[in-house]
């Protein structure tokens, strides 16, 4: 692992545990892994503002281990769907906060970090190689108990990603209170269900086009695999909408051979209105946070 330049030294860090396959070993603390996290931070050189999640299903984990990180100011996240929950995760968060910054993964899962490493102008990092079965132990037992965390009443925050609305709050009773809440039980269900369901994408071909210089036959890709980022598994059918006759009969042409639907039409809301909801339940339909950054998706994919 390499120090921190001179950019990456000041700005915001926050770093992904894996707590499933990175559990607290039982002869460990779990209040040392917060502490453990920051001096390999600052030994590297990076001092600015610090961010540790603890991202997996958490009801998996015992009660007292819980506790004792959140008491440390780890954030608990509880994220269903494995690996494609955490990749999930962290991709939304980079949505919040754009680069430059840091994100350091915590995991034995080896499938997580390359499908990420893709994004420019973040500096993306693991703490240790996969194959290094105790490495993870021996970082956590070289604690010295010096600078130890403070504990506080509310403990951290903590997020359910399990839930659509992803619920953020405080204080670790909440937490578990909500956890076991029949509320959280119905969200859940329903977010394990779109996860696999038939996802339909509705491509506004005219207000978001093939940027110059990109190959058409790479839309389907790009999209598939953003999809699969966030989590979607399930059938994929994605609809070129508009008005085709505007659109030059090459990039028609090379669309369709990528199994992309065409479907001409007077373009405006009421008429996307009308093919949303022409498909059976259950779907997810996908059309909104693509578009913002159309350009940019088929540049990184």
């Amino acid at each position: 692992m390499m120090n921190a330049t001179q950019e990456q030294a000041v700005v915001e860090t926050s770093v992904f545990w894996d707590i499933k396959t990175c559990p607290v070993p039982p002869e460990c603390d779990a209040g040392v892994v917060g502490r453990c996290i920051n001096r390999y931070l600052k030994k590297l050189g990076y001092y600015g503002p610090l961010t540790s999640i603890a991202v997996g299903l958490l009801t998996d984990v015992p009660d007292d281990v819980l506790r004792r990180i959140s008491s440390t100011g780890i954030v608990l996240n509880h994220v269903p769907l494995g690996s494609i929950g955490i990749l999930r995760s962290m991709n939304a968060w980079k949505q919040t906060y754009p680069p430059p910054t840091n994100m350091m993964l915590i995991s034995s899962d080896e499938s997580i970090l390359p499908r990420i490493r893709h994004s420019c102008g973040y500096n993306i990092f693991r703490l240790f190689p996969y194959d290094s079965t105790n490495a993870w132990k021996r970082f956590l037992l070289q604690d010295s108990g010096e600078d130890k965390c403070s504990v506080t009443p509310e403990s951290a925050y903590w997020l359910c990603s399990a839930c659509p609305d992803h619920l953020v709050s405080q204080g670790y009773e909440k937490f578990t209170t909500h956890l076991s809440s029949l509320e959280h039980q119905i969200k859940a269900n329903r977010v394990e269900l779109e996860a696999v369901a038939e996802t339909w994408v509705v491509w506004d071909i005219k207000g978001c086009p093939v940027p110059p210089g990109c190959d058409v036959r790479r839309v389907r890709p790009c999209i598939e695999q953003y999809l699969k980022d966030f989590g979607y598994s399930g059938a994929l059918t994605i609809t070129a909408v508009g008005l085709l006759t505007d659109v030059d009969e090459d990039i028609l042409r090379a669309v369709s051979s990528t199994g992309i639907i065409l479907r001409h039409m007077e373009f405006y809301s009421g008429d996307i209105s009308s093919v949303l909801y022409l498909r059976p339940r259950p779907s997810t339909y996908y059309h909104g946070p693509i578009r913002n950054s159309w350009p940019r998706l088929l540049a990184i994919y």
